[in-house]
């Protein structure tokens, strides 16, 4: 099983996502979050633990993370969280496959 550091991964999507709306605040974004935060897949490489991950198989994690934590009402401020738990387990259930 991958070792992942979720409060890492945390910590990288809150980061990330304060980055997104600052730049989407004052610029025209031609990406969404997923779009984005795929710009940094090196740093979820390291927080994943995964040096294989591109930036197509990250966009499709936060993707699937965030239209899951719509339907689960994931609070904002604990959606960072939300969300590295759950890529933090898909990411585990696809390296035990």
């Amino acid at each position: 099983m991958t070792q992942i550091n979720e409060q890492e991964l945390s910590t990288l999507i809150e980061e990330t996502r304060a980055a997104y709306n600052d730049f989407a605040e004052f610029n025209p974004a031609n990406c969404d979050f997923a779009g984005f935060a795929a710009m940094s897949v090196a740093r979820f490489r390291h927080a994943l633990n995964n040096p294989a991950l591109t930036r197509e198989t990250l966009e499709l994690l936060i993707r699937g993370g965030m239209n899951h934590s719509r339907t689960q009402d994931a609070k904002a401020d604990a959606w960072s969280n939300f969300m590295a738990a759950y890529v933090s387990d898909v990411v585990n259930t696809n390296t035990q496959n």
